[in-house]
């Protein structure tokens, strides 16, 4: 069988969830995606809050099994651990994104810049290159600096004020949807510039954010307020369209 995506190169420096799984999502369909790892291995295979990778000695990472919520998102991939802000890691770094096809990052709008893998710097050995940049609000805007996540994108969006029962606290879902959706939207962003490139010859920037996520989720909700002037409301457990909704059956 022959995948889609074979013969195509990534390069990701995503960390986190949403980018990670839109790199898996490529990996699935063939591409060949090189993980870009600090050495010290990143928050989420050691299952740490963000930062703490940063005070922890290495000898103690390196006894820290990896997680499974890390793998799932990161299957299929192969990894290399480099510290970047060394010469020699930045020249191997530079040496791998000549060749590649795709890259892929997430960090907050700037830092890419500053460890020189921004878009202008890649762009100038590999003018053909797919760069895509995910992050948590986009590149621009007043909260384009913070570091955004799940959690911040559903309570952003709205998603937390139509969960539950009517007069109940705000609620999250109970699993991270919107960083799902949000690595959707990076291997969809990734597919459609690389089917550009093939017939236009032309690599491009992509933009994909966490915040844009968590709106496609609920897009239906919006055309019915700005079309019929409905506002959305919780609904319990009821899934608006009788008589569709979970029932007990007769057998249980």
């Amino acid at each position: 069988m022959v995948y889609p995506l074979e013969g195509i190169k990534v390069l990701d420096f995503s960390i986190a969830v949403a980018a990670p799984f839109g790199g898996t999502m490529l990996a699935d369909m063939g591409a060949e995606v090189i993980k870009i790892e600090r050495v010290q291995g990143e928050a989420q295979r050691l299952g740490l809050p963000a930062g703490m990778d940063d005070v922890l000695d290495t000898s103690v990472v390196e006894k820290m099994p990896d997680t499974a919520s890390w793998m799932a998102f990161n299957r299929g991939k192969k990894d290399l651990a480099i510290d970047i802000r060394t010469e020699k890691g930045k020249e191997i770094i530079m040496k791998l994104a000549a060749e590649a096809d795709v890259i892929l990052q997430s960090f907050r709008p700037g830092v890419a810049e500053r460890l020189g893998i921004g878009y202008e710097y890649i762009v100038k050995i590999n003018p053909k290159v797919i760069y895509c940049s995910f992050s948590g609000y986009g590149e621009s805007g007043p909260t384009s600096h913070r570091a955004g996540g799940d959690m911040w994108s559903q309570a952003m969006s709205g998603i937390v004020s139509l969960l539950g029962y009517p007069g109940g606290a705000p609620q999250m879902l109970p699993f991270p949807a919107c960083d799902h959706v949000g690595g959707m939207l990076v291997a969809y962003a990734v597919m459609t510039a690389l089917l550009v490139r093939e017939r236009t010859g032309e690599g491009q920037a992509l933009t994909v954010n966490n915040l844009d996520a968590a709106l496609y989720l609920q897009f239906s909700g919006f055309a019915e307020y700005l079309t019929e002037g409905k506002m959305p409301y919780k609904a319990g457990r009821s899934y608006g369209a009788p008589p569709f909704g979970p029932f007990r059956a007769k057998d249980g």
